[in-house]
């Protein structure tokens, strides 16, 4: 099962071998789960953003698409940006909603590579 879920974090182009190699069997599947998740947390505010523009999401052209997935992008940047500052607290659409859940995840990703790059970093010893 471990080389299963590295092996799919590798395929999907998530970590290269040796960072994979560094991870637990759990590391590996909890950063698989919570990369899973932000990817439908990022889909569903992409949906979000279709509907704001009065778009049926299965009528979209390649290009609305494409113009969709690039103001998500943006959108997600601004909001790790601003989460600081409280910015969005007050007015939570379902938008906003789904950009937070992004952001929660990528912070949860990253506490969990945390972890793995302090425990690969050899400790120094003090003279």
């Amino acid at each position: 099962m471990e080389n299963v879920t590295k092996a799919k974090l590798v395929a999907e182009g998530l970590y290269d071998q040796p960072t994979c190699d560094m991870m637990t069997a759990a590391e590996a599947e909890t950063l698989w789960q919570l990369h899973q998740m932000g990817a439908q947390a990022f889909d569903a505010a992409c949906d979000e953003l279709a509907s704001i523009l009065g778009h049926d999401k299965s009528q979209l052209s390649d290009k609305q698409k494409a113009d969709i997935v690039e103001e998500v992008e943006f959108l997600a940047e601004e909001f790790d940006e601003a989460d600081v500052a409280g910015r969005y607290q007050r007015d939570v659409t379902p938008l906003i909603a789904c950009l937070k859940r992004h952001h929660e995840l990528g912070l949860q990703i990253m506490n969990v590579r945390d972890v793995i790059v302090a425990r690969s970093v050899p400790e120094h010893d003090e003279d």
